[in-house]
């Protein structure tokens, strides 16, 4: 999604339209919202009519999802009463018999979008909420987790020092989470190479792997 809605010039030279239009006619059954969404969304935004940068990542989502009507996914993000965004995020999204889910992270997003960021929920407290949601929805047979980087309040509520010893307790804690997709640096140091992608295995409190 990033080369969509913010790496490199792609973005710049149509403001997104071009981008979302693409992306839209990808019709991707799931996607996650990231920090860049927002950054691109502060640097096309019209300072004096969208303050927080939400009009115009809402019409970003509106023509990325006119094909599909595939609803971006932050598990975190509470938008309840956003005047922009309500609506327009989910906190999952079910594809089949999986559930994907994805955490934005606050600490990334804080430097262009600092509404937004305020309006980010604790990891263990999204998780928590959204969990007990798909667990009522009996045709769900695996979770997914995607998420980036783990914000400083979240290491220190999990009792981690390092964004690695985060995912970890998450994944030991949470036992509904089959797979976690995120960065290589945050599958810490047992990590090993399956068809040329790095893969930790870990095991959540129940046992589980």
């Amino acid at each position: 999604g990033a080369h969509f809605f913010g790496s490199g010039l792609f973005f710049d030279a149509f403001s997104g339209a071009a981008g979302a239009e693409f992306f839209a006619n990808s019709r991707y059954d799931a996607w996650c919202l990231h920090s860049v969404e927002f950054a691109s969304a502060d640097a096309a935004r019209d300072r004096d009519t969208d303050p927080t940068g939400g009009a115009f990542l809402a019409s970003l989502i509106d023509a990325a999802t006119a094909r599909n009507g595939s609803l971006p996914i932050a598990t975190n993000l509470d938008v309840a009463d956003d005047p922009h965004l309500a609506g327009r995020v989910a906190p999952y999204t079910i594809v089949g018999r999986v559930a994907i889910l994805a955490l934005l992270n606050a600490d990334y997003t804080r430097a262009r979008a600092p509404y937004y960021a305020d309006r980010c929920i604790g990891h263990r407290r999204a998780l928590v909420k959204a969990l007990a949601d798909i667990r009522g929805k009996p045709d769900v047979d695996l979770v997914v987790l995607v998420m980036y980087g783990v914000p400083a309040v979240d290491r220190a509520d999990l009792g981690a020092t390092t964004d690695a010893e985060a995912v970890s307790r998450l994944v030991e804690e949470f036992d509904e989470i089959d797979i976690v997709f995120t960065r290589t640096s945050e599958l810490g140091t047992s990590s090993s190479t399956v068809d040329a992608v790095d893969v930790a295995w870990r095991r959540d409190w129940a046992g589980g792997r």
